[in-house]
Order: structure tokens, then C-alpha cells, then sequence
């Protein structure tokens, strides 16, 4: 049961590639666990409602076109460090902005703090070759 809440999680916290907006979760523990399961890595936005660069990501960078392609089959997962300092404190989050991936098994791979769009999207060009490397590597 609990492999199909997880599977569940992941599947809800990713969307189909198309005119389909993405979705992001809350919970960083489950995302960690689903990745293992679906062997996705894991995407994360830790902000805060009252930073100016955080505004910039969700205004900017994160709708664009460029964000929902290469975000595409990731996990995605969004944490108000404010309302979860407890999450915040546990991973060493020190201030919002902080993108982070997770690998599959639950390894950093990368990590920005404060405002990065070029550094956003190669974050994510590294993590969808992990995801291609990972299809392959299955297929054989």
C-alpha cells in the first residue's frame, strides 16, 4: 500500500509533457522516497513569500518554456521555509532562494543559492541526462 502512496506522490508531482502545467508537492521526505521508486531525481524550490528573488523564480523562470521542458519528468517539490523551518533546518537551508537536485537515490547533485537562471536551467539539463542515462541503463 504505502509503494502505491509513494508511486502516487510521483506521478501526481510530475505532469505529462504538453500544454499540462507541472506540479509540485510539499513534502521533500516523500519526494526522496517516490525518486527511489520511480528512479526520477528530485527538483527543489526552498523560498520564502517575501523574497524578492524567490518572486523572481516563480514569476520568471519557472513558467517559462524552457523550465516546463526541462523540468519534465522530475519530481518537483516547493518549501516555504517559513512555514516548514523544521525541513529547512533538517536539510541546512540557511536562506531562500535555494534550489537543490537529488539523484534518484537521494544524493545532492546541485545546489544554488540566490538567483540563477542560466545556472537554473543547466541544474536541470544535468538532471534530465541522469534521467536518459538511467532509461538506458534499464532498457539493457
Amino acid at each position: 500500500m504505502r509503494s502505491w502512496i509513494i508511486l502516487g506522490l510521483a506521478l501526481c508531482a510530475t505532469s505529462s509533457f504538453g500544454a499540462e502545467e507541472l506540479r509540485w508537492g510539499s513534502d521533500l521526505d516523500l519526494a526522496l522516497l517516490a525518486a527511489k521508486k520511480t528512479h526520477q531525481p528530485v527538483f527543489v524550490s526552498f523560498r520564502s513569500p517575501t523574497c524578492g528573488p524567490c518572486m523572481a523564480y516563480a514569476k520568471g523562470v519557472f513558467p517559462s518554456d524552457e523550465f516546463q521542458k526541462l523540468a519534465h519528468g522530475l519530481i518537483l517539490v516547493d518549501v516555504n521555509i517559513l512555514e516548514k523551518p523544521k525541513v529547512a533546518d533538517k536539510y541546512g537551508v540557511k536562506a531562500a532562494p535555494e534550489l537543490r537536485t537529488y539523484s534518484e537515490d537521494g544524493k545532492l547533485t546541485a545546489r544554488i543559492v540566490g538567483f540563477d537562471r542560466k545556472g537554473t536551467f543547466k541544474m536541470l539539463r544535468n538532471a534530465r541526462r541522469a534521467v536518459n542515462k538511467s532509461k538506458r541503463g534499464q532498457t539493457r
